[in-house]
């Protein structure tokens, strides 16, 4: 089985502790090939091999990434301590001097008895205390391992965070994972972008969640605010969407449950307001444009029924129609971008093609086409 890193995965850790030039054997001398041996690996779980000297250099990044800042050290297949089993094996490979200056002082500047010799910088989260103005610093970003766990924390810990707080955590691990090359889990990363006020949100998933804070209102016979909020999202329903409008609706209902406790319904009822404001994300846009196409009427179709008017279109799209012509054949893709550039004249011909052929409307958000 070839174990080789990705591209972009080595490409980080030579920024980060430089590649030496015995690594330039790494191609052959098998260390792409995963060891059989149990005592080819130092740990346990055989996720450590160290039957190559680049084998064991890379092995050491791991060992030390998903070490630091831990309460208790790993322990290698004998019991001994994992780093130090390590560099043991570094030194019988004749790279002990590589693993010491490229990994080992790194940590070791890092792990300073007091955190006041970190920057800011090495953190998602950096604010002064509101009560003693002390500086509380949170979700260290230094090594992809930390990146890691410091996204899992801070998803953990949205609910009982300030949304302005949770939004800085959420933007400075997600630079420094591109910083690193990093690939985050589809769900983190659709968390984190929600979080960091990216993505956009719909007129009625937006009001939707104003609509609910309405009924707590309500339920708490205060009817002023129950009225105000209501018509609030209202006017929300009716407004044209833009990032700037979302993060500003998303920043007024944080404030809404601030000032009257609605955080506490998180989960229970109440959505957070950037899984509401910024629901549709950069991903979902794709996929949309791939599935669907937007005539200039607004009207939304799928591509693939398309197929269903390929020998027709020619009669109504005339000129347009070699648009949608690739290599000799006709083209879904290219036809359905086409559509979304038919002159405006056609288009009411093209409708009356469509419902003929049994063609339907679909119902999707506008946002997915921004």
């Amino acid at each position: 089985m070839n174990t080789k890193p990705a591209p972009t995965e080595l490409d980080r850790i030579s920024k980060l502790y430089g590649l030496p030039e015995f690594f330039k054997q790494a191609g052959e001398d098998g260390t792409w090939v995963a060891p059989s041996g149990y005592d080819s690996y130092v740990d346990d779980a055989r996720t450590l091999p160290i039957h190559t000297a680049s084998a064991t250099y890379l092995s050491c990044v791991s060992a030390f990434e998903s070490g630091f800042g831990a309460e208790k050290r790993a322990s290698a297949q004998d019991g001994s301590d994992l780093q130090e089993t390590l560099l043991k094996v570094a030194r019988f490979w004749g790279i002990g001097d590589a693993v010491e200056n490229n990994i080992v002082k790194k940590f070791q500047q890092m792990k300073v008895a007091s955190s006041a010799d970190i920057p800011d910088s090495s953190f998602a989260l950096a604010v002064d205390h509101p009560v003693d103005g002390s500086r509380v610093r949170a979700y260290p970003i230094e090594t992809p391992a930390m990146i890691e766990k410091s996204a899992a924390a801070l998803i953990a810990d949205r609910t009982r965070m300030p949304l302005a707080q949770r939004k800085q955590a959420a933007v400075a691990i997600l630079n420094r994972a591109s910083e690193l090359g990093m690939n985050l889990l589809t769900s983190t990363s659709d968390i984190l972008e929600k979080t960091a006020g990216i993505g956009l949100g719909t007129p009625d998933d937006m009001a939707d969640a104003l609509y609910k804070r309405a009924s707590v209102f309500a339920e708490r016979h205060q009817m002023d605010l129950a009225r105000e909020t209501t018509f609030v999202a209202d006017t929300v329903l009716d407004s044209e969407i833009s990032p700037e409008f979302c993060c500003k609706v998303a920043e007024a209902i944080d404030q809404l449950d601030a000032d009257h406790q609605l955080h506490l319904r998180y989960g229970f009822g109440l959505d957070l307001p950037e899984d509401a404001c910024h629901s549709i994300l950069e991903g979902d846009c794709k996929r949309a444009s791939a599935e669907y196409f937007r005539l200039p009427t607004g009207s939304v179709y799928r591509t693939d029924d398309l197929m269903k008017v390929a020998h027709i279109l020619p009669a109504i799209c005339g000129a347009d129609h070699g648009k949608m012509i690739v290599d000799g054949s006709f083209s879904k893709s290219a036809a359905a971008k086409a559509m979304t550039e038919i002159p405006m004249g056609k288009v009411g011909q093209l409708e009356l093609l469509f419902a003929q052929f049994h063609l339907e409307r679909q119902s999707v958000p506008s946002a997915l086409f921004a």
